[in-house]
């Protein structure tokens, strides 16, 4: 079955006659999702709207065509001092245009810059406000500055010259103090800003044992420039942040997020390296005032000291003489005593000493009488068990194999004995034994 057909040509004619009722001026608020501009002075752009949650909810192709570039960009830079660029949210004024190869554009015809920074400002407004209503917006501030800082963390570009002025001015300072500075680099402009920093926080965070300080640092720059640190997420980690935070963004009249909720803000990066320095400074003239306090309390001690012994030496060799004066008459008191004492013990002594001398001679002497009659009768019975007594009373000594038979049970017949008398000995063989 045939059916009915139109070719793409006809197609694209219809949809430009249905955008022909489009055709006039519309006031339009986007974000610049996308920004470039050509050789010959074109600037093609891509305008988005994003919910609350950041996601894109629509897209349309922008162009300026070098004949309004050539007036709207410069003059929305001298107004807002930044170039246009990607992420800034801007009321662009201009009509739709279809081309039927390229599809739909808008046409953009001059753009209000006015718009663009009442817009940072709304931004930054709401992001203050969330960090007051969480109750953070001051935790940094609350931190106490290290007395004398020696380790720190800085984030910045590489490329940026307050960087390099930061580095040159901390480290050759003129009182010759000594500091470590690691760089952590980051983004300092653009959309990629906010991502960038609080990355480097994070890297930061993972060894912060190691820093005193983080010093947050770039060059000067527009209203614009330093919007990108009109961030709730760059705000937030700051105030989250365990050690205190150094912001020296570069700008001399408007403060950014970032400023206000770290724990100080410095106008420029070199102000930062003067606020360390002075930290340092301070550290030393409060070394030396305790310094000198101690060595005035020390001499003001030992004044004192030096006083207070000499009123007791003093005290002390007049007691002493007293006390002296006192023990030579007590001395001489108990030597008199110990002469008259021992005169009489002495002569007591010599009595008990006869008396003793003389009753231990009466007693020794009985004593020694009992003990001769006693030695007597023990020799009697001595003499009387002596064993060569024995023998001459007829009795004899049995012995085999030298030693002493006592029973006839270790004998037979056959064996040899030897009868030992009171006079001489009898060798035999036992030729029979009875019990």
């Amino acid at each position: 079955m045939d059916k009915a057909s139109i070719t793409l040509t006809r197609l694209q004619s219809l949809i430009e006659d249905a955008l022909s009722s489009l055709d006039r001026i519309y006031n339009v608020t986007a974000e610049i999702a996308e920004l470039r501009t050509n050789y010959s002075g074109h600037t093609y752009m891509e305008l988005a709207d994003k919910d609350e949650s950041g996601n894109i909810t629509a897209r349309l192709k922008a162009i300026i065509w070098s004949k309004q570039s050539r007036f709207i960009l410069p003059y929305f830079q001298s107004t807002t001092g930044s170039p246009l660029s990607e992420g800034l949210s801007v009321l662009v004024s201009g009509r739709v245009e279809y081309h039927k190869i390229y599809g739909i554009s808008f046409i953009i015809t001059d753009i209000d810059p006015t718009f663009t920074i009442g817009d940072i400002a709304k931004r930054r407004n709401d992001i203050i406000n969330r960090l007051s209503s969480e109750g953070v917006i001051d935790m940094n501030k609350g931190l106490e500055l290290p007395l004398l800082p020696e380790s720190i963390a800085v984030i910045s570009s590489d490329e940026a010259a307050g960087y390099g002025d930061f580095t040159d001015h901390l480290i050759n300072n003129l009182y010759g103090y000594s500091y470590r500075t690691e760089l952590f680099r980051a983004v300092m402009q653009g959309k990629a800003t906010s991502e960038s920093v609080v990355s480097s926080f994070e890297r930061i965070a993972d060894n912060i044992g190691n820093y005193d300080l983080v010093v947050l640092i770039r060059g000067g720059g527009s209203t614009t420039d330093l919007s990108w640190f009109d961030d709730y997420n760059i705000a937030y980690i700051i105030t989250q942040f365990p050690i205190p935070v150094i912001t020296g963004i570069g700008h001399e009249r408007d403060i950014s997020v970032a400023d206000m909720v770290a724990h100080t803000s410095c106008k420029t990066p070199t102000a930062v390296a003067d606020f360390i320095i002075e930290l340092s400074s301070d550290a030393e003239r409060r070394v030396d005032y305790l310094g000198k306090n101690i060595s005035r309390s020390a001499r003001e001690h030992l004044g004192a000291s030096a006083s207070k012994l000499a009123t007791l030496s003093s005290a002390l060799l007049i007691k002493s003489h007293a006390y002296i004066y006192t023990g030579k008459q007590r001395v001489s008191i108990y030597s008199s005593r110990i002469l008259s004492e021992s005169g009489h013990f002495i002569y007591r002594s010599a009595e008990r000493v006869s008396n003793i001398k003389n009753l231990l001679t009466g007693s020794s002497l009985n004593y020694i009488q009992t003990l001769k009659k006693e030695l007597k009768s023990y020799a009697g019975t001595v003499a009387h068990l002596n064993p060569v007594n024995i023998l001459k009373r007829g009795y004899s000594i049995t012995m085999k194999d030298g030693k002493i038979v006592k029973n006839s049970s270790g004998l037979i017949k056959g064996d040899r004995i030897t009868n030992i008398l009171a006079e001489g000995k009898i060798d035999s063989e036992i030729l029979d034994i009875s019990e």
